[in-house]
């Protein structure tokens, strides 16, 4: 999966960014974060991630944290609607 949308998006800061964000981003409880950009689309959070990351599922939570050295301040949250795989030159 390359890419993923989030429903209900909730941020810290009380709002959101003004457009897209550099974060890492973890959809299982003690699974490996992966480095993403991030941005609001309409209601909806647009995740296109950096590296394929595995095992996502509607309903899950995305959590989006600062891309720093100890990756422990939150940025914010959805919950993930959809995923989307990269499309491939046949």
């Amino acid at each position: 999966m390359h890419a993923l949308t989030g429903r209900a998006p909730v941020f810290t800061a009380g709002a959101a960014p003004s457009g897209p964000v550099d974060c890492a981003v973890q959809v299982r409880a003690h699974g490996e974060t992966v480095a993403a950009t991030a941005e609001l689309v309409g209601d909806e959070l647009l995740v296109r991630l950096h590296a394929p990351l595995r095992g996502v599922a509607r309903g899950q939570t995305a959590v989006l944290y600062r891309p720093d050295p100890g990756g422990d301040e939150v940025l914010g949250s959805a919950t993930i609607a959809g995923s989307h795989r990269r499309q491939t030159a046949s």
